[in-house]
């Protein structure tokens, strides 16, 4: 389930990105006044100083809200984000990018069938870490998305414990 379809491989060049999350534990739910979260992504098939056109978050709502919510999201500085467990300490854990990128979640609303929404814009955060000499193409990717305290509300999406095609896709 990792990655799933690379678009436009002229060299240097990644236009698309499909690739699910994996390796997500704990809470499936966005919170907004709790606790940051964390989204890995493994085998992302961008090559190494590739110019990155854009780079989305998407996820599957599995509790409709329209409550305001805003999130920073950062992504883990690493060449290769290790994976983690329910015991990991998620706000320890490694450093993170300098880039920031800023998600105002839309209204949520659950569709039958379920349906990815559109998520964050992490084209800047995924352009620095391709741009890394370290980085190599089909490394992992994670991605902190911590609460803003803006808004009270909240986010529920499935993760990959919620079955194969509803977990969030970057």
């Amino acid at each position: 389930p990792k990655l799933h379809r690379l678009v436009g491989q002229r060299p240097a060049v990644c236009h698309v990105l499909v690739a699910h999350a994996a390796g997500i534990f704990g809470r499936q739910r966005l919170f907004a006044q709790v606790e940051p979260n964390l989204r890995r992504f493994q085998n992302v098939g961008i090559p190494q100083g590739a110019t990155v056109t854009s780079a989305r978050i998407d996820f599957v709502p599995r509790a409709s809200n329209s409550d305001p919510v805003t999130f920073i999201i950062q992504a883990e500085n690493a060449n290769d984000a290790t994976g983690f467990s329910n015991s990991t300490n998620l706000t320890a854990r490694g450093k993170r990018t300098t880039e920031v990128a800023t998600w105002v979640a839309p209204d949520w609303t659950v569709r039958n069938p379920p349906a990815h929404v559109d998520g964050p814009d992490v084209t800047n955060l995924v352009s620095a870490l391709v741009s890394e000499s370290g980085w190599c193409g089909n490394n992992a990717m994670a991605f902190h998305l911590t609460p803003t305290g803006a808004g009270g509300g909240s986010r529920t999406a499935y993760s990959i414990e919620g079955g194969y095609g509803l977990q969030p896709t970057l």
